[in-house]
């Protein structure tokens, strides 16, 4: 399994959008797992709508054009990836209820952490978001 590239993640509230009823509508370039922290409106991908509801996953894939509408709370990742790492997210649903709230959120935190560590341990970051794909995805 070849490991993630161009990670990035963290906690997003929505505050560069203040003034905006909905998110820009983009393409998205990237994998992007987004946890929601609150219920909200209701998010788009293509065609598809989806009502945001706490402790829920979503996952975008390259090519999905998305939008919501505001105001969410996330936490999220975002990445690129090949070989079967890219074939299983892109078999996964693209929203579902977490079933292991505790444990998803714990390892989300730990790795934007990890991320933004001065020291960054890429073995314990790259080890941390497996075990939470691996959770996700079960």
């Amino acid at each position: 399994m070849n490991l993630p590239k161009e990670f990035t993640c963290g906690y997003f509230d929505c505050s560069e959008f203040a003034n905006l009823a909905y998110s820009p509508k983009r393409t998205v370039t990237k994998f992007e797992i987004e946890y929601y922290l609150a219920d909200g409106y209701d998010t788009m991908a293509d065609e598809r709508t989806f009502r945001i509801r706490k402790d829920h996953i979503q996952i975008a894939k390259p090519g999905q054009i998305r939008y919501t509408k505001l105001p969410f709370t996330t936490l999220y990742l975002k990445f690129s990836a090949d070989g079967s790492l890219y074939d299983r997210i892109m078999s996964a649903p693209e929203y579902f209820q977490c079933l292991h709230t505790q444990e998803t959120k714990k390892l989300l935190k730990e790795i934007i952490l990890l991320n933004e560590s001065v020291s960054q341990d890429d073995f314990l970051l790259y080890s941390k978001f497996l075990a939470l794909i691996h959770l996700i995805l079960e």
